[in-house]
């Protein structure tokens, strides 16, 4: 649904190649970023306006009481990082502000303040923020 969303939204010209229908998330995202010839940060800034979200800023250090609450296959498999607490509000970080399933796992484990960040998924590929989800006592 990300793709058709972006592509609706952005691509007037109708150049805009879907990815293959089983395609994960860093796929989808860097099959953007390449036929827009884009940085992924650039198609972050873009997603975000679409889906009226902010780019995650400051990523590289989640707070740990909110990682604990996250398994760390469950964060792995669905994309997304629980970042920090304003004030009731907890931010979490994603990829696909469109997949009705994260949000439903998001409120299940956040309760109904949270708000979504959008971050580029191959954030998920560093090992700094996934290596202490679920891990920490």
């Amino acid at each position: 649904m990300l793709f058709e969303k972006f592509k609706n939204y952005f691509d007037k010209d109708n150049k805009l190649v879907p990815p293959e229908a089983k395609s994960n998330m860093v796929s989808i995202w860097s099959s953007l970023a390449t036929q827009l010839d884009l940085e992924s940060s650039e198609v972050a800034k873009m997603l975000a306006e679409l889906s009226i979200l902010k780019v995650a800023e400051n990523i590289d250090m989640p707070l740990d009481a909110l990682i604990n609450k996250v398994p760390y296959k469950l964060a792995v498999s669905s994309i997304f990082l629980p970042l920090r607490k304003e004030e009731k509000t907890t931010v979490v970080a994603i990829s696909n502000p469109f997949d009705d399933h994260l949000h439903e796992i998001i409120q299940f484990i956040f309760g109904i303040n949270y708000r979504y960040e959008i971050v580029p998924p191959k954030f998920w590929s560093s090992p700094l923020p996934l290596l202490t989800i679920g891990t920490q006592a």
